[in-house]
């Protein structure tokens, strides 16, 4: 998706290494990195999977310069996320924001009470570089 990939290479600033992590089980990472990798020229993308279960997601991590969370409504749980960022602080490294998917009317004009309550509780600690559908 162009528009998230123009975000994330706003918010990249000096990164270059970037690792998408995530707290909902069963979240397609690596479909999420082949959507906006392409247009992230410059930029290296990496699927690194559930800080808070996986080692090797974990080791990754110690080895990338920026990390965006990809979360999904109904899947993904703040206390996950918590521990997700307590991680990423833990290694001493940015978090870019979040790429959110939430459920979204077939012309994605609204935005029902409860997605707007789930982004606004995750803009608190980063920004939300872009909600939508495609997760």
């Amino acid at each position: 998706d162009l528009t998230v990939a123009a975000n994330v290479a706003n918010y990249a600033g000096d990164a270059k290494q970037l690792l998408l992590v995530t707290s909902a089980p069963g979240l397609d990472l690596e479909a999420v990195r082949s959507d906006i990798a392409p247009a992230l020229t410059g930029l290296s993308v990496t699927a690194g999977g559930n800080l808070d279960s996986q080692a090797d997601a974990i080791r990754k991590a110690a080895s990338c310069d920026a990390v965006i969370l990809v979360e999904k409504r109904k899947s993904s749980s703040f206390s996950g996320i918590e521990r997700e960022l307590d991680i990423v602080r833990s290694l001493d490294k940015k978090v870019l924001g979040c790429i959110c998917s939430i459920a979204v009317s077939v012309f994605r004009f609204w935005v029902s009470d409860q997605d707007r309550q789930f982004l606004s509780k995750l803009a608190v600690d980063f920004p939300v570089i872009l909600s939508w559908g495609g997760v």
